[in-house]
């Protein structure tokens, strides 16, 4: 299954793209487990990519019947939240572990009970049908205090050369106790500092694999796999290739990959990205449309924000970044100027204080200093084009044109579409395949 014409590649990505119209407008959250006190189960499953293979993974459950999760649930707690995170291994074929790089002070409860600083030592149960979690137990309860603020990843602390790249990881959010100070609802702050605040937050989960090493995982031939052969052909964001990243969350197509990577965003509302690279390369991330605050890595506040376009992400890290389109300063109208539409800036949306004039519409957030004026191109005729999915016929915000029959359809609202991915040409291919990998699309929508 591993050669793939094209052609499936195209009608694969417009079998999941039709569900954008109906994705698009929702506000995005960060999927996940909002617990403090988790269970995950280790566990065999087969995904799906777009390149047309089917290769076995191992990925975290959240229940003992729920499908085998890549990358592994999202667990977000709070500041000073005492965690309490258990895992069982259901059906792979290794012992399996946890660690939680940049967290302190963890303990390990085995399930014979016994509590030690360094390792759980205990035989199965009688009648135990399951594979050692660890050194011959069957259940390990990790317990920390989430001490600080920031994005953190777990995984797995037994042969992490197979297991981690296998699937045995996922993101651990921490968020802080300083309540968020953001207008819009459902922001809040990266940490306790008013100047990481944001408005929406997404998940981008880099990772990589060499099909190998799950052709052999799937033929219970792991004795024979090399280490030091490995080479990456496939390049995820939260666990999908492009185009399966643009798919919504939770799709049944795709049941063992549950999260999608999409970005829909109003004008003026400040997106962050809680990034975390679990692959073997650093990952360059790559944002279209405006440049970037990198506010955080690995946990960390920095004491002063780094703008810039392209994030290197290394192996094991994570970043912060916040990002915000506003249009300003374009010098046209973004919203279509022969439509009425008014621009008037009495209020900051960004502090809710009255009279702060900021220079933006208090409600559509258009600058006003190009309110009225023309875009300064002359677009060709139609028979004179090519037509994208992503465009609406007009280049003007909110703005639908007239289209051939068939032409576009994935812009519902007339958005600003621009493409986020991976600056390594070859992380933009499914095993040389063109376009895929490490591939998203970010939206500007018209507020309502």
């Amino acid at each position: 299954m591993k050669n793939r014409t094209s052609n499936y590649c195209i009608g694969r990505a417009l079998s999941l793209l039709c569900m954008l119209a109906i994705s698009i407008t929702a506000r995005a959250e960060i999927p996940g487990l909002e617990l403090n006190v988790v269970k995950l189960y280790a566990k065999q499953a087969q995904i799906s990519t777009p390149d047309g293979d089917s290769l076995r993974i191992w990925g975290f459950a959240d229940s003992p019947d729920g499908p085998a999760q890549y990358p592994g649930p999202t667990i977000i707690v709070n500041e000073g939240d005492m965690v309490e995170i258990t895992v069982y291994n259901v059906d792979v074929p290794q012992p399996v572990s946890l660690v939680f790089p940049g967290q302190a002070n963890i303990s390990k409860t085995c399930d014979i009970g016994v509590l030690t600083p360094s390792g759980c030592h205990g035989t199965f149960a009688e009648g135990a049908n399951v594979v050692a979690a660890d050194n011959g137990v069957q259940s390990i309860t990790y317990t920390f205090t989430a001490t600080r603020p920031g994005t953190f990843l777990y995984e797995s602390g037994e042969n992490p050369q197979i297991q981690v790249d296998m699937g045995l990881a996922g993101a651990l959010i921490v968020r802080p106790q300083t309540p968020a100070t953001r207008v819009d609802a459902g922001g809040g702050l990266v940490y306790n500092d008013p100047a990481t605040a944001y408005d929406k937050e997404y998940l981008f989960f880099m990772s990589e694999m060499d099909p190998k090493l799950h052709y052999l995982a799937e033929n219970n031939a792991l004795d024979q796999w090399d280490n030091a052969s490995y080479k990456s052909v496939l390049f995820f964001f939260n666990g999908r290739n492009a185009p399966d990243t643009l798919a919504p969350h939770f799709v049944p197509e795709l049941p063992h990959q549950p999260y999608g990577s999409l970005v829909t965003m109003f004008p003026g509302q400040r997106v962050l990205l809680r990034v975390i690279n679990i692959g073997r390369n650093q990952h360059p991330l790559h944002t279209h449309g405006n440049h970037f605050r990198q506010v955080g890595r690995d946990g960390f506040p920095l004491n002063a924000a780094v703008g810039d376009y392209t994030q290197n992400v290394f192996p094991g890290s994570t970043a912060d970044l916040i990002f915000e389109w506003t249009g300003k300063n374009m010098g046209w109208d973004i919203y279509n100027p022969e439509s009425p539409h008014a621009c008037v800036d009495t209020v900051n949306n960004r502090t809710g204080v009255v009279g702060d004039l900021d220079g933006y519409d208090d409600n559509s957030w258009e600058w006003c200093a190009d309110h009225g004026k023309t875009m300064p191109v002359v677009l060709p005729e139609n028979q004179d084009l090519g037509f994208g999915g992503f465009y609406g016929g007009s280049p003007y915000l909110g703005d639908m044109g007239t289209l051939p029959v068939g032409e576009g359809g994935l812009n519902p609202n007339g958005g600003m579409v621009f493409m986020w991915h991976s600056h390594s040409e070859r992380e933009l291919t499914n095993n040389n395949i063109y376009p895929g990998g490490m591939l998203t699309m970010m939206i500007v929508n018209r507020r309502q």
